[in-house]
């Protein structure tokens, strides 16, 4: 009977080993990625998260940047290029949405190139602490 149990007890221990105890916590990072204080519209966020999984959202015209479901953790974070005004899109077709500009203008905001080693997030030096379910992280590049 004493052999039972403890064969019980160790194969549960080793279940919780190699799956897990269950659901890391996990959250949300916000903000707006601004290059020499003017906001980046249309550039890719990429966050590395503590998983080692990528993450990813794009800005939109204001530079604003949500990512959900990013474990808590400690995170290297990357910004690649915005996109061409041609690769854009037509902000004609979607007047209301959110961070489309307003009243008559029809144009897109003048996109900035960011320095290359933003790009990836072994140079980016860009790193955030999730700690909370909404971290707010403003990422300045110069």
């Amino acid at each position: 009977m004493t052999r039972k149990i403890y064969m019980l007890g160790l194969s549960i221990a080793t279940c919780f080993a190699i799956v897990g105890c269950g659901d890391q916590a996990r959250g949300e990072i916000r903000g707006t990625v601004t290059y020499k204080g003017q906001p980046v519209p249309f550039a890719i966020v990429i966050v590395t998260a503590a998983d080692n999984q990528v993450y990813r959202a794009d800005t939109d015209v204001s530079g604003k940047y949500v990512i959900s479901g990013v474990p808590y953790g400690t995170a290297r974070v990357a910004v690649q290029r915005p996109m061409l005004e041609s690769e854009a899109p037509p902000l004609d077709d979607h007047p209301d949405a959110p961070g489309a500009p307003t009243g008559n203008a029809k144009s897109l905001p003048k996109v900035p190139t960011i320095p290359a080693r933003y790009s990836d997030p072994a140079t980016s030096d860009l790193k955030v602490d999730l700690a909370a379910p909404r971290q707010e992280f403003e990422i300045k590049l110069n």
